[in-house]
């Protein structure tokens, strides 16, 4: 897998700010004929082996051909000194996460990621703002790999689907 764009979304290693790497020296021609240079950014490699791939604003979560989950993106915000939350979801180059359970699927949302097991039990990783990975408030703000379970998630979907569904799957 290939990408393109800001160095600390793609997974590698350059930095956090204006990062970008471009091709120098390229000429295009305008509508007139004219030629002027223009720099295009110049795609970078990331890892091999991925299956599914899921890209938001901050990072990337990949499942390989082995069902090994990684995740890679921004893991410092300008005018920030120790970094970001991002750092709990992402790495600043390909990472392999610890899933408990063997991985059945995922789900991302603003700052959280979400993954099911083969067992049917749902866990999320990221920032639990208005308790949104466990509605009595017992979980902590951040919530770091391999994550809390969201077992009031799949509660509610077997009152839905009966006892004998299998959430994510």
């Amino acid at each position: 897998m290939y990408a393109m764009g800001d160095a600390n979304h793609l997974g590698i290693e350059f930095g956090y700010l204006d990062g970008t790497l471009y091709e120098p020296g390229l000429y295009l021609d305008d509508v007139n004929g004219k030629s002027y240079k223009v720099s295009v950014p110049i795609p970078q490699f990331v890892m091999d082996d991925v299956n599914t791939l899921y890209c938001r604003f901050g990072g990337c979560v990949a499942v390989t051909n082995d069902n090994e989950l990684f995740t890679w993106g921004v893991t410092l915000a300008a005018g920030v000194e120790n970094g970001s939350l991002w750092q709990i979801m992402y790495g600043y180059k390909p990472l392999k996460r610890e899933v408990i359970g063997n991985l059945t699927k995922f789900d991302g949302g603003k700052e959280s990621i979400i993954y099911w097991n083969d067992e049917g039990k749902a866990f999320g990783v990221g920032w639990n703002n208005h308790f949104k990975y466990d509605p009595k408030g017992k979980a902590p703000l951040v919530v770091n790999w391999p994550g809390v379970e969201l077992k009031f998630v799949t509660d509610e979907m077997k009152k839905v689907y009966g006892e004998d569904f299998v959430p994510g799957q």
